[in-house]
């Protein structure tokens, strides 16, 4: 006989499937021709906090977590082939050297229902690769784990990945609604890619 606190678990586990290429891990973000869309192979991406208008500071404790998150997805860089690094400069001034990714924070009420939105630009032309992207994260985060979730989800975004609605929270930096960590939590989500992730981009932008 199946209890109720079985039916419970089973409905979780459901509700919470693990990231798994090919399965559930929706196909990667491509051009027109199917070719994934991502930085080149090996580049060195500049990243910097901008201010937007209006203009929203970003507090210390906030900076350290979106720091985790690049930190993250360049630590996995010889694990999905990709060898992209990420390094903290100026990124977002017109001047700047190409590539680079630049985080803004912005009203919530601008990109609400989202905490996070990214919008890369790309070569027009194969191997489509980024030359930069510009990042716009919710002023309603207040929580250093949370930002560098979403900072790592984000990122994930210009790596060829795609938000993935059918996995668990702590299977993939994609995780998305309605399986996405609650808002600012303390502790569910992941700050940076998982073997899942790094497993997508290598087969996918990388191979």
């Amino acid at each position: 006989m199946t209890t109720i606190v079985q039916l419970i678990m089973l409905l979780t586990t459901t509700l919470h499937a693990q990231c798994t290429v090919g399965t559930n891990q929706p196909p990667p973000f491509v051009a027109n021709d199917g070719t994934p869309i991502a930085w080149a192979r090996n580049a060195s991406v500049t990243w910097g906090i901008t201010c937007g208008s209006p203009c929203i500071p970003i507090s210390q404790d906030l900076q350290i977590g979106i720091g985790t998150g690049f930190t993250n997805w360049s630590a996995a860089a010889s694990t999905n082939n990709s060898g992209v690094q990420f390094t903290q400069g100026s990124a977002g001034d017109p001047n700047a050297t190409y590539p680079w990714i630049s985080i803004t924070m912005v009203p919530d009420s601008t990109i609400t229902p989202n905490a996070g939105f990214t919008q890369p630009v790309w070569t027009q032309s194969p191997p489509y690769t980024i030359g930069y992207a510009i990042v716009a994260v919710s002023d309603a985060i207040n929580v250093r784990h949370y930002m560098a979730f979403v900072t790592g989800h984000e990122i994930g975004h210009t790596m060829a990945l795609q938000n993935c609605t059918s996995c668990g929270d702590n299977t993939t930096v994609m995780a998305s609604a309605p399986n996405a960590p609650v808002f600012n939590a303390a502790a569910d989500g992941l700050e940076g890619p998982s073997s899942c992730d790094n497993q997508q981009v290598n087969q996918t932008a990388y191979p």
